[in-house]
C-alpha cells in the first residue's frame, strides 16, 4: 500500500472467516481507531459469500456499511467515503452494493 508508511493515514485490513468473526475484527478496529477527520472504505464486494473470497454475505455488507456509518456519526461529523474495488458475482453484485450502501446511510 503506497500510503502505508504515511502517518497521516491509519489502514485497516479486517479479517476473518465468515461474517461473525469479520463483522468482530472490524468493530474492533473502528472502537481502537485514532480520531480521524473521515473514514474511507475500499469496498471489496469480492469477499462475498458466491465470489471468489467466499466469505461474506450480504447481511455483512450491510452491516460493514452501518459500522462505518456509526463511527462516522460518533468519530468524525458524519464524514464517510467508500469506494468499489472488487466483485465479480456479476447477479449478487447489485444487490451487496445496496446494502453496503443502505448500511452507510444509516439505514440498518
Amino acid at each position: 500500500n503506497i500510503l502505508g508508511g504515511d502517518k497521516r493515514f491509519t489502514i485497516y485490513n479486517p479479517n476473518g472467516n465468515g461474517d461473525d468473526q469479520y463483522l468482530a475484527d472490524a468493530k474492533h478496529a473502528l472502537d481502537n481507531s485514532p480520531d480521524v477527520d473521515i473514514i474511507v472504505a475500499s469496498a471489496g464486494f469480492d469477499e462475498y459469500v458466491d465470489d471468489w473470497g467466499e466469505n461474506l454475505s450480504t447481511e455483512a455488507f450491510g452491516k460493514i456499511g452501518h459500522l462505518m456509518y456509526e463511527f462516522a456519526k460518533e468519530r468524525c461529523e458524519g464524514r464517510r467515503y467508500a469506494l468499489l474495488e472488487g466483485g465479480y458475482n456479476f447477479q449478487d453484485l447489485g444487490k451487496n452494493i445496496l446494502a453496503f450502501c443502505e448500511g452507510l446511510k444509516g439505514n440498518r
